[in-house]
C-alpha cells in the first residue's frame, strides 16, 4: 500500500472514530438534524428583576422596547454563539441605569470592552430611530385640553400647554481642550404628567443657551402653527413672547408676585422630569463624548416617557427620595436677557394675565 493510500485510510478510520455516532442513522438522502440556536445570556432572572425595579420599569415596557428595538439588536450570525438581543437590550438598559462608564461595566458584566462598546452603539442607534414616536407634541385639540386643564390644577394658570427650561449634562474633555465647555445643554418640555413632550440638544459651541432656543423646531412650530393653541412656561432666562411666559423680573406689585409664585409652582413640573430623570439614569451623571451624551440624553428621554405610559406609578415613585436631583422652588432671580429680548406683543398678553387673573 502506497503512502498515499495508507494515510486516507486512517484519516478514514479517525473520522469514523470521531463522528460515527453522529453519523448513524442518517443517510446521504435523509436531511441534516437541525441544531438548536442558544444565545449567551449574562442576566439571571434575579439581576434582571432588580435591574426593572431599579429603573422604575416593567415586563411590558421591556417587552415593548424589545419589539422596538430588535431590528437593532438581534445577531446576524449564530456563529460563535453570540449574545442573544434580549441580552444586548438588557446591557444597554444596565448601561443607563449604573451610571459606569464603558470600561467598568464591561467589567462587571464579564465581556470585553470592545464588544460591550458595539453591544451599547447599537442599542442606542435603536433608541435614536424610536425617538420621534415617543416625544412628540399632541396631535389633537382634546390632548391640549386635558394638558390646559391638568396644569391649571396646578397654580390656575390657564391656557398653559407645556414648561420649558435647559438642563445641562456633563462630559470628559480631553486635556488639549481645557478650558472648553464641558457640558451638553439640552431644552425640555414637558406636561403637567412628567411626559417629555420635546427635546433639543446641541454640543457645545454655541454663544448661549437661547441659541439652542431660537434655532430648535419647537420655536418656529409655535410661532407659526401652535401660538393659538396655548404659551408655554419659561424662566426669566427665555424671552417673553406672545406664546412663552416668563416670570416678572422684579415684580413692583402684588399681583405681580402672586404671579411669579403661581409661574414658579406650575414650572417646577419640569426640574421633577428632568429630577426623576437622573435617578433613574444614573448615565447622566457619567462623563462621555459629546455626541454620545446626546445619545444617551436622548435614550433616557425614549424610557422615560415609556415607562410613564405604561408603568407611571412605579416610575415616580422615587420623587420623594431625590432632593438631590430635584431643584427647589424658588424666588425668581434676574437673568441675563436673551438676543432678541422680549416682544411687546409677548409683554402685553403678561400683562394682560397678570391683570385679570392675579388682581
Amino acid at each position: 500500500m502506497d503512502p498515499f493510500t495508507c494515510s486516507y485510510a486512517v484519516f478514514m478510520r479517525n473520522r469514523r472514530r470521531l463522528y460515527g455516532p453522529y453519523m448513524r442513522g442518517f443517510s446521504a438522502s435523509s436531511p441534516a438534524p437541525q441544531s438548536v440556536f442558544t444565545g449567551r445570556s449574562l442576566f439571571s432572572d434575579r439581576a434582571t428583576e432588580e435591574l426593572y425595579a431599579q429603573m422604575g420599569l416593567n415586563q411590558r415596557v421591556v417587552d415593548v422596547l424589545y419589539a422596538e428595538l430588535r431590528p437593532y439588536l438581534e445577531p446576524s450570525t449564530r456563529a460563535g454563539r453570540p449574545f442573544t438581543g434580549m441580552t444586548k437590550l438588557l446591557c444597554g438598559l444596565w448601561f443607563l441605569a449604573n451610571g459606569s462608564d464603558q470600561k467598568s461595566s464591561s467589567l462587571a458584566l464579564g465581556i470585553s470592552q470592545s464588544t460591550f462598546s458595539h453591544i451599547i452603539k447599537a442599542f442606542l442607534k435603536g433608541m435614536r430611530s424610536i425617538l420621534c414616536k415617543y416625544i412628540a407634541i399632541p396631535s389633537t385639540d382634546q390632548e391640549w385640553e386635558s394638558i390646559k386643564k391638568r396644569f391649571y390644577a396646578i397654580a390656575c394658570i390657564p391656557n398653559t400647554v407645556g414648561v420649558i427650561d435647559f438642563k445641562h449634562v456633563y462630559f470628559k474633555i480631553p486635556g488639549y481642550l481645557k478650558g472648553y465647555p464641558n457640558h451638553v445643554t439640552l431644552q425640555l418640555i414637558c406636561d403637567p404628567n412628567l411626559r417629555i413632550l420635546n427635546m433639543a440638544a446641541r454640543c457645545p459651541g454655541y454663544d448661549s443657551d437661547s441659541s439652542i432656543f431660537y434655532n430648535s423646531n419647537i420655536y418656529n412650530i409655535f410661532q407659526d402653527d401652535l401660538s393659538e393653541k396655548g404659551w408655554l412656561l419659561g424662566d426669566s432666562g427665555f424671552p417673553c413672547l406672545p406664546w412663552l411666559m416668563t416670570p416678572v423680573v422684579s415684580p413692583h406689585t402684588t399681583a405681580e408676585e402672586v404671579y411669579n409664585k403661581a409661574h414658579a409652582k406650575t414650572r417646577s413640573v419640569v426640574d421633577r422630569c428632568f429630577g426623576i430623570m437622573k435617578t433613574r439614569f444614573r448615565c447622566l451623571d457619567v462623563p462621555a463624548r459629546p455626541a454620545t451624551v446626546i445619545d444617551i440624553a436622548f435614550a433616557c428621554a425614549v424610557l422615560h416617557n415609556m415607562a410613564i405610559h405604561y408603568n407611571r406609578q412605579d416610575y415616580i415613585n422615587l420623587e420623594n427620595h431625590i432632593q438631590d436631583n430635584i431643584a427647589e422652588i424658588k424666588e425668581e432671580e434676574p437673568c441675563p436677557q436673551q438676543e432678541e429680548g422680549p416682544s411687546q406683543q409677548g409683554l402685553n398678553v403678561r400683562r394682560q394675565l397678570i391683570s385679570v387673573l392675579f388682581r
